[in-house]
């Protein structure tokens, strides 16, 4: 990335002002001819480009959304709206998982029934459902038996969420139940240490 100069930034400025202006106009406002000035433009907006492109890959899937907390604080039922209405919004790109306690996964699945996108049949292996993410919160680390039960808990909702004509929605066990010094055994759903 060059740094700017002078010129760079009358361009800019007159950009700022105008954006429909013609080169030659350009030009003859910076006071340089009509080639350099496009070249000018042209730098500029690749580095834009780039910039754009480096920004978008920060903030992707930056902010879980954690409405049922506080501040917020706010009832199942808005909380599983508002997450639907920013994953279809522009924003969308930012948003990361839906943070839900493994206590409230019943009340996840009446409120959200209509609003997840459905699991295509296996026929249909070309579509993607583009699964809600869920980050699910498990009881304390101190009692070992109220875990194991969350995590029976969570296999038993990811193979409800992954069924045919089911609503799309997944706990990435991979990376939050690993973190605690657990894994799932295959098949059996099953947390061992």
């Amino acid at each position: 990335m060059h740094r700017l100069d002078d010129i760079d930034r009358l361009i800019l400025a007159e950009l700022q002002a105008d954006g429909r202006m013609t080169n030659v106009e350009l030009a003859k406002r910076v006071g340089i001819s009509a080639p350099p000035c496009l070249r000018r433009i042209r730098a500029l907006t690749d580095e834009m480009i780039t910039a754009m492109h480096a920004i978008q890959a920060l903030m992707n899937e930056l902010v879980d959304y954690a409405g049922l907390f506080p501040p917020a604080s706010l009832d199942m039922e808005a909380t599983v709206r508002n997450y639907a209405g920013y994953r279809d919004s522009a924003a969308a790109p930012m948003l990361g998982r839906l943070i839900v306690p493994v206590s409230r996964f019943e009340e996840f699945d009446r409120r959200s029934e209509d609003l997840l996108p459905p699991v295509p049949d296996a026929e249909a292996a070309d579509e993607d459902p583009d699964p809600w993410v869920i980050s699910a919160l498990v009881s304390s680390a101190a009692d070992i038996e109220a875990v194991e039960r969350d995590l029976e808990a969570i296999d038993a909702f990811n193979d409800r969420h992954a069924s045919e004509g089911g609503g799309a929605a997944i706990v990435d066990t991979n990376r939050s139940v690993h973190l605690m010094g657990y894994r799932l055994s295959s098949g059996s759903g099953s947390p061992v240490r």
